[in-house]
């Protein structure tokens, strides 16, 4: 582009300087150039570069177009299309919280200049309020793709192996560049909705470690006055676990835009399910699957039988049960609904050491619920047969017997001078003293939870495929792959629910497992291999197994996003004729494209 001139400057960083560029015909453009002592650099100069080519092919209303490389008096810029506007760092600082029509508008275009990225097979990696501008009609703009990386492994450069980012906005998988994908975006932009509906990032720390540490590890803060639908989305954009997000930013398009019609549903596996959570490491968990994917650790899956589950401690015998155990106890019964645990007993009295929680239970379920309570911090034993099957138990009873029935015999030695007037009073003397503690051990005695419900049967076949998925999870080495199988496995529920449970899938829903199960094995072997490989520096063997891994991994993650939009449109069309049918031929075409990739390995 001919005439360029220089006409100010528009801001600086620590790496480049920003100009405001004019030609001859008088249009304005900004230009990014590198500080001269960054220039001689070269993941600086790399940097510069990669900004130029993985943008030039992304022109999107809601992304700053990049132009390319230009020299201007001898130096080299990057040109760039010109907003004339703050950041949205300067917005939250000015003017958050916002209110949420303005929030879930902003985000709606910074989620549909991801789509337009994300097509174009680009990463951001560095999504923050100060990188994303703001032109006239309050339309955002995404800027500075300096640390963007093609989504495909295969061919990067040395920088697409480095961490990077800004530690308030970072995903947890951002530690493991392998880890990356177009979801660690979303939860960049959850981030960002995060501090401008409530003026504040989500997570804070003295350290970036600290920072990094608290969006691996620590819950989403509350959201006080924030629109409910909106905290939803917000919630689903920060999960933990990319398998548990929003899947897309098309699907995070589709989300916000419900919003602005008046929807309040959320479109994820997650709110469609009622998931528990692991008692060990508190992720969710899937109904109908006998392993915690996350940390592996067994879930209680109860049947009828002959035994009953007692809590024992912390404490001492006939001692009260301790409210803060009561209280973690309670909500993660509740938490975990599909074990059909009526808790009611439990939240109206405080119960004494040890005490019968749940009896009728069968002896593997019974002892999978004893070690579940022991990861909630709580101690317990299983025994054979009812609420009296418990030495501890009978020792309680015969305790709390002892104490009524003194008790009773003091408050009864008042009465004794009222006897000479009233003689029928010695009658309840030995009444009392019987009859009252005999009450006393027979409530001790009392389960203190009871079953409501039994778990939902599945047809063998499906239950056949969940066995499986236990196993293989259990033998997988990568916590982020078992998550990913769970996000197929949640999703899949989620839709077979979406159709009435009436087996209209269940083939199409095995088959989508069964390749979930090749594809998340697969990957978890060649991460496996790669782990000893030196990625900045990688041969012929590990750029082929780079390869074999993006395909699997788009597979893969195609598959997870088109059964989350099936059970929406499922659920959005329920009783319209050959509304069936679509979703069916959508779900083969994926599965098949899995198994595809599984044939040419």
């Amino acid at each position: 582009m001919r005439g360029l001139r220089i006409s100010g400057e528009l801001g600086a960083g620590a790496v480049a300087t920003v100009y405001r560029l004019e030609n001859d015909a008088g249009e304005a453009f900004a230009g990014k150039v590198l500080h001269a002592s960054r220039s001689a650099e070269a993941d600086a100069a790399a940097r510069f570069a990669r900004e130029a080519e993985v943008v030039r092919g992304v022109d999107h209303v809601n992304v700053v177009r990049v132009y390319g490389r230009v020299e201007v008096g001898g130096r080299d810029v990057l040109l760039m299309e010109l907003v004339e506007g703050p950041t949205l760092q300067h917005v939250i600082a000015t003017d958050a919280p916002l209110k949420a029509d303005r929030v879930v508008a902003l985000g709606l275009g910074v989620a549909r200049g991801l789509v337009a990225a994300h097509d174009a097979g680009v990463i951001h990696r560095d999504l923050k309020p100060a990188n994303i501008l703001l032109a006239p009609g309050d339309t955002p703009k995404i800027a500075d793709f300096g640390m963007a990386r093609a989504s495909s492994l295969a061919g990067v450069d040395r920088s697409a192996m480095t961490v990077l980012g800004t530690p308030d906005y970072m995903a947890p998988e951002s530690i493991d560049p392998l880890a990356v994908d177009a979801r660690s975006d979303l939860y960049g932009l959850g981030c960002i909705l995060f501090e401008l509906a409530t003026g504040h990032p989500p997570f804070t720390g003295a350290t970036s470690f600290g920072v990094l540490e608290q969006h691996r590890v620590a819950p989403v803060p509350a959201m006080p006055g924030v629109d409910a639908s909106l905290q939803a989305v917000i919630g689903e954009l920060l999960e933990k676990a990319p398998a548990e997000r929003i899947q897309s930013a098309s699907g995070l398009v589709e989300v916000l835009e419900g919003i602005q019609r008046g929807e309040t549903a959320i479109a994820t596996a997650a709110s469609a399910m009622d998931l528990g959570r692991c008692a060990h490491c508190g992720a969710p968990l899937v109904d109908a699957l006998r392993i915690c994917l996350s940390c592996q650790a067994p879930v209680p899956r109860l049947s009828d039988g002959e035994y009953t589950v007692f809590v024992t401690g912390p404490g001492e015998i006939a001692g009260k049960f301790d409210s803060k155990h009561r209280t973690t106890l309670v909500a993660w019964l509740r938490d975990n609904a599909t074990l059909g645990i009526d808790v009611k007993g439990l939240e109206k009295s405080i119960p004494r050491l040890p005490f019968a929680l749940l009896g009728g239970v069968d002896e593997a379920g019974g002892g999978q619920l004893v070690a579940a309570l022991e990861q909630l911090g709580l101690q317990a034993k299983l025994a054979n047969g009812g609420v009296t099957a418990l030495p501890e138990a009978r020792k309680k009873a015969r305790v709390m017997a002892g104490r009524v029935a003194g008790i009773v015999a003091t408050s009864m030695a008042g009465v004794y001078s009222s006897i000479a007037q009233t003689p029928w009073l010695l009658l309840l003397l030995p009444v009392a003293l019987l009859v009252a503690p005999g009450i006393v051990a027979a409530r001790t005695l009392r389960a203190k939870a009871k079953r409501t419900r039994g778990q939902a049967a599945l047809p063998a076949a499906v239950t056949k495929r969940m066995d499986a998925v236990a196993t293989a999870g259990a033998g997988m080495q990568s916590k982020r792959h078992r998550e990913a199988l769970r996000g197929v496995v949640a999703r899949v529920m989620a839709l077979r629910e979406a159709t009435g449970a009436d087996g209209t899938l269940d083939d199409e829903i095995g088959a989508a497992i069964d390749q979930a199960l090749v594809a998340t094995g697969r990957l978890d072997a060649i991460d496996a291999q790669l782990g000893d490989a030196d990625l900045q520096n990688p041969d012929d063997e590990d750029y082929a197994l780079m390869h074999e891994r993006d395909t699997w991994s788009a597979r893969l993650h195609d598959l997870v996003g088109t059964l989350e939009s099936m059970r929406v449109r499922l659920a959005a069309t329920k009783g319209r004729a050959g509304a069936g049918d679509e979703a069916l031929e959508v779900l083969r075409a994926k599965v098949e494209a899995l198994e595809e990739v599984q044939r040419d390995d």
